[in-house]
């Protein structure tokens, strides 16, 4: 059981324990606060820097695909319906054929 002599004793001893703890630790450098700034400024710069790079390559991509697809290169928009249509199953396996026919061995499985 603790007694209050016990607890007496952990009073008077417990600064001198604290103390004799922290004179182990480095003292912090006199720079240390204008480093953390100048390390913030340079990290918020760098985040600011990607985000708007970032915003430029999606505006650049969205106008790139908007004038390709309407004619924005000097091709009408007909040249590019022509380019988009859907070609349909009849051509696919006519151009496929004979491609899967190549790749299949010759003698069978």
């Amino acid at each position: 059981m603790i007694t209050d002599e016990d607890f007496e004793r952990y009073e008077r001893d417990l600064p001198a324990a604290l103390s004799s703890a922290v004179e182990g630790f480095p003292v912090p450098s006199s720079d240390l606060v204008a480093r953390s700034l100048a390390r913030g400024r340079q990290r918020r710069r760098a985040r600011t820097l990607r985000r708007s790079a970032l915003a430029v390559v999606l505006v650049a991509a969205s106008i790139g695909g908007w004038a390709a697809t309407y004619g924005g290169f000097g091709r009408s928009s007909s040249d590019s319906a022509d380019r988009t249509r859907f070609t349909s199953a009849a051509d696919v396996r006519r151009e496929l054929v004979p491609y899967l026919m190549e790749a299949l061995p010759r003698e069978g499985c």
